[in-house]
C-alpha cells in the first residue's frame, strides 16, 4: 500500500437492533419479536412480565444481548487492526450504546463510524454526553459515531424510516481527518439521511461518505455509475448488499463501478486499497487505481460450518507445489465448504484462477482464502435462545402475580422448542406445578390469596 493510500472497509453484522417498538417495547430484551409467536404480545412480553416485576431479569436480558453483539463487535475490530483498515463502518443500530468506551480505545490512529441506536432516556444521554462532549438533545435520537483519535463526532438521525419509532435529529454531519498523514472530509449520513443529503454533500466537500444503514433494499443507494465521492455502504446482514462504491480495478469480486455487495443473509467485512477518485470518471478515463483487497465472510464456530472453516484453515495455509498441485489442493477444499456464501465465492476465484494456469500473487491469496471465524453463537438466535432459556427459569415465580402466565409459559415453551432447548423440569425457586398446587390452594408460604378465574386444572399438564 503506497503512502497516499487508505483502507477502507465495510461490515455487513447480524444482529439485534437496539431500538424500540412502535408500542414501546425494547428490541435487544424481546424474544418474541425474533420468534415466530408474536401474536403472543404484548402480555408475554419480557418488558410485561419483568420490568417491574422483577427489573434484574430484565436488564439481564438486555446485557445476553448487549455481551453477545460486544464480542462479536471486539472479534471484527481485531480483524481490522490486523488488516490495517483506516476508516471502517458498522450498520446502523447494531453496536450497543456501552460498547462506545471500546470504540474510542480502537480508534487510535484510525477510525470508525458505528451506529449506536436509540438513546432511551437522559441517564444515557449523559453517558454518551460525557465521553464525547455532545451538547445535543440525545434522548429518542437514532445516532451514530464517528470515532478518530479520542474526538467523537455524534450523528443524529434527521429523516426518520416510516417502520422506524423515533425522533427526528440533526442529519449528516462533515468532518476532517488525517489518516496515515492524508487529510479527508468524511460525511457521515444515517442510512435514509444519505438519500436527502447526495448532492449537499458532493457540494459540501465530502470526499469519503460513511452509511450506516438498516435498509431492506440498497438500491436507492448505488448511483448508476461512481460519482464524485466514496461511498462506504454498511447495512445489516438480514438485508445485505453492504459494499463499496467508487472507481475499481478489473479483478475478482468486483466491477469498475464498486465491490460486488455482501449477500443477505450472510456478515462479511469488504476492505479496499483507495487511492483517488477521478471526477465523474469516463469510458476513456485513465484505469482507475483503487483495489479491492478484502472480501472476507464473518463465520460462526458451529458445527454446520465445521467443514467450511476445517477448508479455509488448510488454504490459509502456505502451499508448496505446482500450480496443476495447487488447483487439486484449492479445488478438492472448495468442494467440501458452504457453495452459497462469501468464502465460496472468494475460494471459487481462486480456482478459476488456478485452473487456467495462473500462479495465485499473495494478494490474490489474500483475497480467496482470508475469511474470519468469530465465536458461535453471537448473532440473534444465539441470544434469543440464552434469552428464552432465562426467562423459562423466571417465570414459574410470576404465577401468583400475573393473571395470563399459562398464555405465558405456553408461548415461551414453544419458542423454546423452536430453539431446540433441552428445559430442566425444575428450577431453583419453584416450578411450574408447585406453583399451581399453590395458587389452587389458595396459599403462598401460608398467606392466604384470592382464587383466579378460571382456575388451573389440576388434570392439566403444565411442566
Amino acid at each position: 500500500m503506497s503512502a497516499e493510500s487508505l483502507r477502507l472497509g465495510v461490515v455487513q453484522l447480524d444482529g439485534i437492533p437496539w431500538a424500540r417498538t412502535g408500542d414501546w417495547l425494547w428490541r435487544p430484551a424481546e424474544p418474541l419479536l425474533t420468534g415466530t409467536h408474536p401474536g403472543a404480545l404484548p402480555n408475554s412480553s419480557a418488558g410485561y412480565l419483568f420490568a417491574e416485576r422483577a427489573n434484574d431479569v430484565y436488564q439481564e436480558l438486555q446485557e445476553i444481548c448487549a455481551q453477545a453483539a460486544g464480542k462479536l463487535v471486539g472479534e471484527v475490530l481485531a480483524f481490522l487492526t490486523e488488516h490495517e483498515v483506516d476508516l471502517a463502518v458498522f450498520p446502523e443500530y447494531l453496536v450497543p450504546l456501552s460498547y462506545l468506551p471500546d470504540l474510542i480505545t480502537y480508534a487510535r490512529g484510525r477510525a470508525v463510524v458505528a451506529g449506536l441506536g436509540l438513546v432511551r432516556n437522559e441517564d444515557e444521554a449523559a453517558v454518551v454526553a460525557s465521553l464525547t462532549g455532545c451538547t445535543e438533545d440525545l434522548v429518542d435520537r437514532n445516532i451514530a459515531v464517528l470515532v478518530h483519535d479520542g474526538a467523537v463526532t455524534v450523528v443524529t438521525k434527521g429523516r426518520i424510516a416510516d417502520d422506524e419509532h423515533a425522533t427526528s435529529g440533526s442529519g449528516p454531519a462533515l468532518v476532517e481527518l488525517t489518516l496515515r498523514g492524508r487529510t479527508v472530509t468524511v460525511g457521515v449520513a444515517v442510512c435514509k439521511d444519505f438519500l436527502g443529503s447526495e448532492d449537499h454533500l458532493r457540494d459540501s466537500g465530502a470526499e469519503i461518505v460513511c452509511v450506516p444503514a438498516l435498509t431492506g433494499t440498497t438500491a436507492p443507494f448505488i448511483p448508476d455509475a461512481p460519482r464524485d465521492y466514496v461511498r462506504l455502504l454498511a447495512n445489516i446482514a438480514q438485508y445485505g448488499g453492504s459494499q463499496v462504491i467508487a472507481p475499481m480495478q478489473p479483478g475478482p469480486l468486483n466491477d469498475r463501478d464498486g465491490t460486488w455487495p455482501l449477500p443477505a443473509g450472510r456478515q462479511g467485512v469488504t476492505v479496499v486499497d483507495y487511492r483517488d477518485y477521478p471526477t465523474r470518471p469516463t469510458p476513456i478515463a485513465a484505469t482507475p487505481t483503487n483495489k479491492l483487497l478484502l472480501r472476507a465472510e464473518i463465520i460462526e464456530r458451529t458445527d454446520g460450518n465445521e467443514l467450511t472453516l476445517a477448508a479455509i484453515e488448510e488454504l490459509a495455509k502456505p502451499f508448496s507445489g505446482t500450480t496443476r498441485e495447487h488447483a487439486a489442493f484449492v479445488r478438492e477444499r472448495h468442494q467440501r465448504m458452504d457453495q452459497t456464501g462469501p468464502a465460496a465465492e472468494a475460494v471459487r476465484s481462486g480456482r478459476t484462477g488456478l485452473a487456467q494456469g495462473f500462479t495465485m500473487t499473495p494478494d490474490h491469496r489474500s483475497l480467496a482464502f482470508t475469511h474470519l471465524p468469530v465465536a458461535a453463537d453471537s448473532g440473534p438466535a444465539g441470544v434469543r435462545k440464552a434469552q428464552v432459556r432465562r426467562i423459562m427459569e423466571e417465570l414459574p415465580p410470576l404465577i401468583v402475580d400475573v393473571p395470563d402466565i399459562g398464555r405465558a409459559i405456553d408461548v415461551y415453551r414453544a419458542l423454546a422448542a423452536d430453539y431446540q432447548l433441552v428445559l430442566a423440569t425444575h428450577t431453583a425457586r419453584i416450578t411450574v406445578n408447585q406453583g399451581i398446587n399453590l395458587l389452587n390452594a389458595n396459599t403462598v408460604d401460608g398467606i392466604r390469596t384470592e382464587p383466579t378465574t378460571p382456575p388451573f386444572r389440576r388434570g392439566a399438564r403444565h411442566d
